[in-house]
């Protein structure tokens, strides 16, 4: 075969290394889109945990304004305790519930007790942060305290937002390893809610 004058053909080092680049360039955006999409669900991972966590935070939170402000009111003091008490449980019993679908590797969709456990923790926080709203925020400030916007408000948005968290959760536990499962379970203790006793004690 005969080449064209001025133009020459490439030696074998030559097309191995067009190879390798031709090669190497895909698998680079490959490897970098993968890195990316990896980030971006410990992000999601992250957030999900995180918003149960944020959830601890507004209970401790209330449960301090009814500490503050709800003695003089012995009757709604021990009402609010009773609510604190109640969604307390129910959030440790999602929490449990999730870490169970979580270990046996049972999807959410797929687990009415799941269902139900979030329908509870949402209807009992909700109960529970609106009647510090009403009795003790409102009468203390004559208005809602900044720190009650902050609350999802309504049962309807709480559990979607938990079912949306629950369902990332159970989808960065699945693809994690060993040891990111157990920093997951962990991270889910640490997002239950103290006993009151300890808010009432706190600053003492």
């Amino acid at each position: 075969m005969k080449w064209k004058r001025g133009v020459h053909p490439l030696n074998v080092q030559q097309m191995r290394q067009l190879v390798v680049f031709a090669l190497g360039v895909p698998l680079m955006v490959l490897l970098f889109l993968s890195c990316g999409t990896a980030e971006s669900k410990n992000d999601q991972l992250a957030g999900a945990i995180g918003f149960l966590s944020k959830e601890k935070s507004l209970a401790k939170s209330y449960g301090s304004l009814l500490k503050e402000y709800g003695k003089d009111d012995i009757n709604n003091y021990v009402k609010g305790i009773r609510l604190y008490a109640v969604a307390k449980a129910e959030f440790d019993g999602l929490i449990e519930q999730l870490k169970w679908n979580l270990s046996h590797g049972r999807p959410l969709e797929e687990s009415s007790d799941f269902k139900t456990e979030l329908n509870q923790a949402a209807e009992q926080r909700v109960a529970f942060t609106k009647f510090v709203e009403d009795v003790i925020i409102t009468k203390e400030q004559g208005s809602k305290n900044p720190l009650a916007v902050a609350a999802v408000g309504s049962i309807p948005e709480l559990i979607k937002a938990l079912s949306e968290a629950g369902k990332t959760i159970w989808q960065g536990y699945s693809q994690a390893n060993n040891r990111q499962k157990k920093e997951v379970l962990d991270s889910l203790d640490s997002a239950k809610w103290p006993d009151y006793a300890e808010i009432a004690g706190a600053g003492k």
